[in-house]
């Protein structure tokens, strides 16, 4: 017969190692290192009006990237500002180094655009592809 006190921790290392098998589960199931992931942050960030850090998921050099920071706070009008996103299918090469991947963003000033974006794997990580 087992002591209550014993059936207690069992109880508990039971739902432990049940919530970390979840927890992994559910991290590696949902990775940002793929097309659609990085597109999702990139969008995400432009959304929240981090847009350097939205660059820093890009080709783009950091020279490049600084420009294009400068541009937008520039000209920054709700003709760009990200309210909401779709992030659609994502046509993965045979390579699996490179991909295409749809999406629809609707602007704060209410207009909709649907596109599609370059993504590149460099050294592991996906990138979306500025020229």
């Amino acid at each position: 017969m087992l002591n209550p006190l014993n059936t207690i921790i069992m109880k508990k290392v039971i739902v432990f190692l049940s919530v970390a098998v979840l927890a992994i589960f559910s991290f590696t199931s949902c990775s940002k290192n793929t097309p659609k992931g990085v597109v999702e942050r990139y969008l995400t960030y432009q959304q929240e009006g981090r847009i350097d850090e939205a660059l820093a998921l890009t080709t783009l050099t950091d020279e490049e990237q600084k420009e294009m920071l400068e541009l937008y706070e520039m000209t920054v009008t709700d003709d760009i500002i990200v309210s909401s996103f779709e992030i659609g299918e994502a046509e993965v090469s045979e390579d699996e180094k490179s991909a295409t991947v749809h999406y629809t963003v609707t602007y704060e000033s209410g207009e909709k655009s649907s596109d599609t974006v370059q993504v590149k794997k460099i050294d592991g990580t996906w990138l979306i592809v500025k020229n």
